[in-house]
Parts: structure tokens; sequence; C-alpha cells
């Protein structure tokens, strides 16, 4: 599954590359299915959440500027996950 981010400082459009940590994470999430366990109060964009920014910062290809997560990435990579399931 392609994981899409957007640069507001270049305005690109690249997926998060397939050898970071946050790639793993987001694999592993999108694996798990739909009734993994989730934490008390944690809601599934915290896992989302989690996967993309405990590791390593996640830099644009093009600008080399650190990518932020917005609430409208963890909610497109949700509705993409559980479109896929």
């Amino acid at each position: 599954m392609a994981f899409e981010l957007h640069c507001p400082r270049c305005r690109s459009y690249f997926e998060v590359p397939s050898h970071s940590p946050a790639f793993a994470a987001l694999e592993h999430i999108a694996e798990e299915s739909p009734w993994s366990v989730l934490g008390d109060g944690e809601t599934f964009e915290d896992r989302l959440y989690n996967a993309l920014t405990n590791e390593e910062a996640i830099c644009c290809p093009d600008c080399g500027g650190p990518i932020q997560v917005s609430e409208e990435t963890l909610s497109r990579f949700s509705r993409e996950l559980l479109a896929h399931w």
C-alpha cells in the first residue's frame, strides 16, 4: 500500500520511503486489520500519528524539509486503510 505525503513548502507529493521506520509501522497497522486492540482512549488516528512521528523525521525528497503530520494526512491515511479492509 502506498502512503502519500504532501510537502507544504514545495507543494510536491511523495510516498513515505519504504526503507523508513514510519513505513514499516504503517504497514504493520495495515496488516493488523480493523480489529486490532487500541489502548484506553486511543483512536485509530492516534496509532497512525504515533507511527508517523515516533521515529526519524520524514523529509521531502525535493526540498529536504521535514514533513509535519496534519489532521488531513491522518484522516486520508485512515480512510485509505479502512477502504482496503
